[in-house]
Protein backbone atom coordinates (compact mmCIF):
# COMPACT_ATOMS: atom_id res chain seq x y z
CA UNK A 1 0.00 0.00 0.00
CA UNK A 2 1.16 3.17 -1.13
CA UNK A 3 1.73 6.07 1.60
CA UNK A 4 -0.36 8.44 1.86
CA UNK A 5 0.46 12.11 2.12
CA UNK A 6 -0.62 14.51 4.85
CA UNK A 7 -2.92 16.58 3.00
CA UNK A 8 -4.38 13.33 2.26
CA UNK A 9 -4.58 11.88 5.31
CA UNK A 10 -6.52 15.05 6.61
CA UNK A 11 -8.82 15.17 4.21
CA UNK A 12 -9.47 11.38 4.49
CA UNK A 13 -9.69 12.40 8.34
CA UNK A 14 -12.59 15.32 7.49
CA UNK A 15 -14.29 12.33 5.46
CA UNK A 16 -14.51 10.31 8.33
CA UNK A 17 -15.52 13.10 11.13
CA UNK A 18 -18.34 14.27 8.74
CA UNK A 19 -19.62 10.33 8.17
CA UNK A 20 -19.87 10.48 11.96
CA UNK A 21 -21.74 13.60 12.40
CA UNK A 22 -24.48 11.82 9.59
CA UNK A 23 -24.63 8.72 11.19
CA UNK A 24 -25.26 10.67 14.79
CA UNK A 25 -27.76 12.83 12.82
CA UNK A 26 -29.90 9.91 11.62
CA UNK A 27 -29.68 8.10 14.30
CA UNK A 28 -31.19 11.04 16.49
CA UNK A 29 -33.84 11.38 13.16
CA UNK A 30 -34.51 7.42 13.95
CA UNK A 31 -35.31 7.69 17.98
CA UNK A 32 -37.88 11.02 17.29
CA UNK A 33 -39.13 8.56 14.40
CA UNK A 34 -39.41 5.38 16.75
CA UNK A 35 -40.77 8.01 19.27
CA UNK A 36 -43.32 9.29 17.03
CA UNK A 37 -44.98 5.77 15.88
CA UNK A 38 -45.20 4.60 19.50
CA UNK A 39 -47.47 7.91 20.16
CA UNK A 40 -49.60 6.36 17.39
CA UNK A 41 -49.40 3.09 19.09
CA UNK A 42 -47.76 1.95 16.13
CA UNK A 43 -44.84 -0.83 16.36
CA UNK A 44 -43.71 -0.49 12.92
CA UNK A 45 -43.81 2.01 9.97
CA UNK A 46 -45.94 -0.74 8.28
CA UNK A 47 -48.10 -0.51 11.21
CA UNK A 48 -48.00 3.09 11.01
CA UNK A 49 -49.07 3.17 7.11
CA UNK A 50 -52.33 0.44 7.39
CA UNK A 51 -53.49 3.13 10.33
CA UNK A 52 -52.74 6.23 8.33
CA UNK A 53 -54.52 4.38 5.20
CA UNK A 54 -57.43 3.14 7.60
CA UNK A 55 -57.96 7.04 9.18
CA UNK A 56 -57.63 8.33 5.38
CA UNK A 57 -60.91 5.75 4.60
CA UNK A 58 -62.85 7.04 7.47
CA UNK A 59 -62.46 10.17 7.24
CA UNK A 60 -63.73 9.82 3.63
CA UNK A 61 -66.63 8.11 4.68
CA UNK A 62 -67.69 11.16 7.16
CA UNK A 63 -66.53 13.67 4.41
CA UNK A 64 -69.06 12.16 2.08
CA UNK A 65 -71.67 11.55 4.99
CA UNK A 66 -71.34 15.34 5.53
CA UNK A 67 -71.43 16.47 2.25
CA UNK A 68 -74.87 14.05 1.67
CA UNK A 69 -76.48 15.79 4.70
CA UNK A 70 -75.32 19.53 3.56
CA UNK A 71 -77.01 18.70 0.42
CA UNK A 72 -80.33 17.31 2.27
CA UNK A 73 -80.08 20.51 4.09
CA UNK A 74 -80.17 22.76 0.77
CA UNK A 75 -82.98 20.70 -0.66
CA UNK A 76 -85.07 21.15 2.18
CA UNK A 77 -84.47 24.53 3.23
CA UNK A 78 -84.13 25.45 -0.46
CA UNK A 79 -80.44 26.98 0.03
CA UNK A 80 -78.01 27.25 -2.09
Amino acid sequence: MAKMTEQELMNLKEEIDNAKAKVSELTGKQKYLKKELLGWHCKSMEEAVDKLENMSMEMKELTDQIDKRIRAIREQYDVL
